[in-house]
């Protein structure tokens, strides 16, 4: 008789089994607790998806700090008192931003999301125009104004930015053209990007497709695998465009217009117009998900997103 159950078959275990059984359930308890609080595995388990999720802006300004960041980016304790004053007046998103090993005077990015330009110098510069109250859109780059993408990896914002986003910043370390920043929205879809000038925002991101954006970008191209959307347009538009992209390789920054119906309806249709002429009529399903958690630390809530039905070619 080996010894491992009774007579009523139930297993039997000496005392400091038994206590090593219940470390081990409790840590494996520990463990499930820290991945169902997880906002980002939640939402890919849910398969919440990426399109139509990009946060709408109507231009972004990114400013290179290197100091600590708070939850949320003009609340940063060693922000300069002056330079937030002016950036809150600024009518566009902003980011700080910074580059591991980055010296001298720091920079500043600003793109109105509609178009397919950049302006990038240097932050005096930033401040001397907001001082004179001067619209950002007149000012000249003094910088290159290569496409840049930014992955959020605020920690104190939402912990699946700084565990998603970590690995991939360590493996673009190599790359100028790759910096961290504060939060771009939507860290469930961590890790996050910002591309610009292009504003396409994207979730998921790796490393591969990281480097992919940048160059089509380069082109004034976009690639649109793990797409969140355009930040310039309508929830509804971003994924019409993502689809209709995909269908018909469509890869030219800003070679289609939208028009959409009304988003009350459950099922919204798309129009959407090619510069060369195509047409195509995109309908949407609204759903609704199973409670999933929207950040970390929060409760689960119920989510609506759209499917694709179907897409038809317009004569």
């Amino acid at each position: 008789m080996l010894g491992f159950g009774t007579a009523s078959g139930s297993p039997q275990r000496s005392q400091g089994s038994r206590r090593l059984w219940s470390s081990s359930c409790s840590a494996r308890r520990r463990h499930l607790r820290i991945v169902s609080d997880r906002c980002s595995l939640a939402s890919r388990a849910a398969g919440i998806p990426l399109a139509g999720t990009a946060p709408q802006t109507p231009a972004w300004l990114v400013v290179e700090q290197r100091i600590p960041w708070a939850a949320r980016a003009l609340e940063s304790e060693r922000l300069d008192d002056h330079l937030r004053s002016l950036l809150v007046c600024v009518p566009a998103t902003v980011l700080l931003a910074r580059w591991q090993g980055a010296a001298g005077p720091e920079r500043f990015w600003y793109s109105a999301a509609a178009s397919s330009g950049l302006i990038s110098g240097y932050v005096s510069e930033l401040v001397d125009v907001l001082s004179a109250g001067s619209p950002l859109a007149t000012m000249a780059s003094t910088l290159p104004v290569d496409p840049v993408l930014f992955v959020c990896a605020n920690s104190k914002r939402d912990v699946c930015c700084a565990i998603e986003s970590k690995p991939l910043l360590a493996q673009l370390s190599e790359r100028a053209d790759v910096w961290q920043c504060t939060h771009i929205g939507g860290h469930r879809f961590a890790p996050t990007a910002l591309l610009l000038p292009t504003a396409m925002v994207y979730g998921r991101l790796t490393a591969e497709i990281a480097v992919a954006a940048l160059d089509f970008a380069s082109r004034d191209e976009v690639e649109t695998t793990y797409a969140r959307g355009y930040s310039w347009l309508t929830s509804l538009e971003q994924i019409a465009d993502i689809h209709v992209r995909r269908r018909y390789q469509i890869t030219c920054a800003h070679s289609l217009t939208f028009e959409a119906s009304d988003a009350d309806t459950s099922t919204p249709q798309v129009t959407v117009r090619h510069t060369d002429g195509r047409s195509w009529q995109v309908l949407l399903q609204r759903r609704q998900s199973e409670p999933v958690l929207e950040a970390c630390g929060r409760d689960p809530l119920s989510e609506t997103y759209y499917s694709l039905e179907s897409i038809a070619a317009v004569s």
